[in-house]
Parts: C-alpha cells; structure tokens; sequence
C-alpha cells in the first residue's frame, strides 16, 4: 500500500473550508439552516468559487434597463451579517419629504451601498430582514444616467421592493423628492 505525504499547506487548506463550513452551518443571525442553502454553499466551496456570503462591492454593477453607471462608490469585501446594514432615513423624511437632489448631498458623508449589495439580496432573499417590507431599499452608492428615451438622462438610482412574496429592482429618477418609505441602506460595521 502506498503512502501519501500531506503537506502542512493541504493541512492548513483543508482547515481552512472547515472553518467556512462550520461558518455556513451556524448562520450569523441564528437561524435554522435552509438544507439546500447549505448544499449550495458547501457546492460553491468545493468549486473553489468562494464564500456564498460575501458581498464584492468593488465589482462592476449588473446592467440594468438601459442605465449607464455614472458613478460607483467601492466598497470592498463585505461579509453578510444582519447587524452589519441599516436604514438610513434623514430629518426631513422623518416628517415628510425631501428633495432627491438634496439627500443625494446629504448621502455623499455615509457609507451607502452599492448595488452589488441589493443583487446580493436578490440572490438571497431569505436573507432580507422583515422589517424591510413596505419600504424602498435605496442603493445610492451607484448612480446612474437613464437612457430610456423616457427622460433627458436623468439620473437615477435603484432600488429593491417587494411585490407579493418577491422582492425586485426598479430605479427612480432623482428629480422627486423622497419619502419616509425611501430607505437607503448603510454600512455599520465592517
């Protein structure tokens, strides 16, 4: 019978996808795992194809409907948590409206996200917390230019809603105001 040296860095590989395995199998927020969740990510894992809750918001955002990327604020690797993100409202919203102009200056400060982290939502649905339901989840770390023909590029911004039990995109214009329902969402902790 042959024998087979194991090197210390195969040992060191190995524990490390224990570690994202055991990761997986305790979920950040406490949760039951959902079983085919787990094969994926465990399938993802043995693919080599990485950690199915990381967000790269320094990649290049998807194409959307004829929106052209005028700005996309990066953000590094940012691994989903569900205290990791929140909705940012300003004071004028609290009590009416603002101007989209206006909280677009007012964002530029704040660790908004970028859609990256809405398509990541997409892709996880079940990770969208509850209280989110009934609001527009506002991306405005990328702005966009709408090249419809339905306006005079404007600029837009995209957002997730839910319609029934499915969450979706759709963007606004920023010539509107916004109300309390408009929601951004920030970084709170790495």
């Amino acid at each position: 019978m042959a024998t087979h040296q194991v090197t210390e860095e195969q040992v060191q590989r190995v524990d490390e996808k224990m570690q994202e395995i055991r990761r997986l199998l305790s979920l950040p927020d406490g949760s039951p795992c959902d079983p085919d969740r787990v094969t994926d990510a465990l399938q993802r894992i043995i693919d080599g194809q990485g950690d199915p809750y990381s967000i790269d918001c320094d990649a290049d955002p998807s194409a959307y409907d004829g929106l052209v990327v005028v700005e996309h604020k990066k953000g590094g690797l940012i691994l989903w948590g569900p205290k990791k993100f929140a909705l940012y409202l300003s004071e004028p919203q609290r009590v009416g409206v603002v101007a989209s102009c206006r909280l677009l200056k007012e964002l530029k400060s704040l660790p908004v996200m970028n859609t990256n982290v809405g398509d990541f939502f997409l892709r996880n649905p079940g990770l969208i917390p509850h209280e989110w339901k009934g609001n527009y989840i506002f991306f405005w770390g990328t702005i966009y230019r709408d090249q419809n023909g339905r306006s005079d590029g404007d600029l837009c911004v995209r957002c997730l809603y839910q319609l029934g039990d499915e969450w979706r995109w759709t963007y606004f214009r920023l010539i509107g105001d916004r109300h309390s329902t408009d929601q951004a969402l920030i970084l709170v902790t790495p």
